[in-house]
């Protein structure tokens, strides 16, 4: 298991004087420490965000410490409705147009095409690229509430809202869930953008053995642009360029003002 990852914990108004800005808004609770905007609120907006993006692209960093060969790579996004889509993380490019889809091969240099065998092939070209990671971006973006796992009577049953946090200089709202994996407990964390409730991030974390919390996954995005223009090519068969160094994402813990 990889040692646990050392964050710097910055509170909201240290954070806000470093950044020039405000605090992160709308999380004061009432005495039972009830939130004025509520969970379901913040997912619908988060939903309807992407349900009105005609094209989305993300570009930010990866991190995946499931091993000792822990990796940070960059990772870009690129979506088009009905159903393109261009992932790229570090050298490795899926590409989805429809049911098609290919995956480029650096050693021959060329794409090779692959049998669509799933019902969400933006989804699982991500899964497949990442080594068995699933990316909520895509899933948003193809299938709305669903990614969430709503439920029609109960809504995001399985989704709470921990408060506000910054990501990139970004105030966010941080919602979690938890996830029962063998004997272990991981939590789910997602950043959402205050003002465009698109996700900023995710990360997951579980108890180390030492009990610290310790980060296993984790995509961080510090550029996201809707209903862009997109390039020509952005969607070609052609080889891809190295994607540019990320920013270090700048965070701090979720909490109530």
């Amino acid at each position: 298991m990889a040692n646990t990852v050392t964050r710097t914990i910055l509170t909201v108004i240290a954070c806000a004087a470093l950044c020039g800005c405000e605090a992160p808004r709308g999380t004061q609770g009432d005495p039972n420490g009830t939130f004025t905007i509520r969970t379901n609120e913040i997912m619908d907006r988060c939903v309807d965000a992407y349900s009105k993006a005609r094209t989305l692209s993300a570009n930010g960093t990866f991190r995946d410490y499931r091993t000792e060969n822990r990796r940070v790579v960059p990772i870009r996004w690129d979506l088009a409705r009905p159903s393109k889509c261009r992932l790229q993380i570090d050298m490795e490019v899926a590409i989805v147009i429809g049911d098609h889809w290919w995956v480029y091969d650096a050693e021959s240099g060329q794409y090779k095409k692959r049998r669509s065998f799933t019902r969400t092939p933006m989804e699982t070209a991500g899964y497949l690229l990442a080594r068995g990671v699933s990316f909520l971006t895509p899933a948003v973006f193809a299938r709305g509430d669903a990614a969430f796992g709503k439920s029609r009577t109960r809504g995001y049953v399985d989704w709470k809202l921990l408060g506000v946090a910054w990501l990139h200089e970004r105030p966010c709202y941080v919602v979690t869930k938890s996830m029962a994996v063998k004997s272990t407990t991981s939590v789910l964390r997602v950043w959402i953008d205050q003002d465009s409730y698109l996700v900023r991030g995710w990360d997951v974390v579980e108890p180390g053995d030492d009990g610290r919390e310790q980060t296993v996954l984790a995509c961080m995005y510090h550029d996201l642009v809707v209903n862009g223009v997109q390039g020509g090519a952005t969607y070609e068969l052609t080889a891809p360029a190295a994607l540019g160094k990320a920013p270090m994402a700048r965070r701090e813990s979720a909490g109530k003002e």
